[in-house]
């Protein structure tokens, strides 16, 4: 169980890079700068707790490198990580 969530980590985390680094090459700088992603960490950590942590750093960055000016504004990002993430182990791994 573990290896399969380490896996799918690492997956979208390359496919993650693989984005961000392509998106670099064609000179479109992320959407997302460095205090925006700090304000949503701190808020989902706020909500879920510690034990969230890793989660939570990862998934804001990895949503970070992919979000573009087109997907939306400052607040857009903020709401859909909000939304989006899931706490709840269980739910996660259904």
């Amino acid at each position: 169980m573990f290896r399969e969530v380490a896996m799918k980590i690492f997956v979208l985390s390359a496919v993650g890079l693989l984005c961000f680094s392509a998106a670099l090459a064609q000179g479109q700088a992320p959407a997302v700068d460095d205090a925006l992603r700090a304000e949503v960490k701190g808020a989902l950590l706020e909500k879920h707790g510690e034990g969230c942590r890793f989660r939570i750093e990862r998934g804001v960055e990895r949503t970070a490198s992919l979000w573009r000016s087109e997907d939306g504004s400052a607040g857009d990002f903020r709401a859909f990580c909000l939304e989006n993430f899931i706490a709840d182990r269980a739910a996660l791994e259904a």
